[in-house]
């Protein structure tokens, strides 16, 4: 299976027809009374109209679930297995080598529950552009040290996550879309300046809209 970048599995998305999805997302929340007076006044700003539709478009992936029929979520998938661990072929769809790559269990599916194929799409994005690879696979070495792995009965077994950690793919159900985002420099690790970058990457919107998804508890 070939690989595939990050703006040609945008582009999938883009010309789909994903109306159905979009009827039930609510990408704003709705105020009334004085709630809706005191967000007009220290609220943050309202997102440009023209951004509108792409806000939707994020919304309307995170409800697409992994689909083995289409070619598309199947090429996410392999690329973002083969560009961390450097494999050449394929994989089999199902089985332990995801848990390797910070899936939960033999099916990466059960963890885009909360995301959706969104949650593929950072990943993706994580392992092709050329300034976050070497991060990803440094990454992906960390999590192979014995320290961090016990081999069980030939199989590869992460340890259990400590309360409040997320792993690949998953966030909490109530999320919603906040102008008090962190800054860029929040948003990415120390880490990065080691691999010779001062200032993070520009992002379009897309990553920003996820990395605008805050936990609401």
């Amino acid at each position: 299976t070939p690989l595939i970048s990050f703006n040609e599995a945008l582009q999938h998305f883009q010309t789909t027809d994903l109306s159905d999805y979009k009827k039930n997302i609510q990408p704003t929340l709705r105020r009334t009374g004085l709630a809706a007076i005191t967000h007009f006044l220290f609220g943050h700003p309202r997102l440009h109209r023209e951004l509108q539709e792409e806000r939707d478009l994020v919304f309307a992936i995170a409800q697409c679930s992994l689909d083995n029929t289409q070619k598309v979520h199947m090429r996410v998938l392999q690329t973002v297995y083969k560009k961390l661990t450097g494999a050449r072929f394929d994989c089999p769809r199902y089985g332990c080598h995801w848990e390797q790559v910070g899936f939960q269990g033999t099916d990466p599916a059960t963890d885009l529950r909360g995301t959706g194929f969104l949650g593929l799409m950072h990943a993706l994005y994580l392992v092709m552009d050329p300034q976050t690879l070497p991060l990803a696979r440094d990454i992906y070495r960390l999590s192979q040290h014995p320290s961090q792995v016990t081999n069980q009965g030939g199989g590869v077994r992460q340890e259990e996550p400590k309360a409040g950690s997320a792993t690949l793919g998953e966030l909490p159900e109530r999320a919603e879309v906040r102008g008090d985002s962190p800054s860029n420099g929040d948003l990415f690790p120390e880490s990065l300046s080691q691999h010779g970058q001062k200032e993070p990457p520009a992002r379009p919107l897309f990553q920003q809209q996820g990395a605008e998804l805050h936990w609401r508890v």
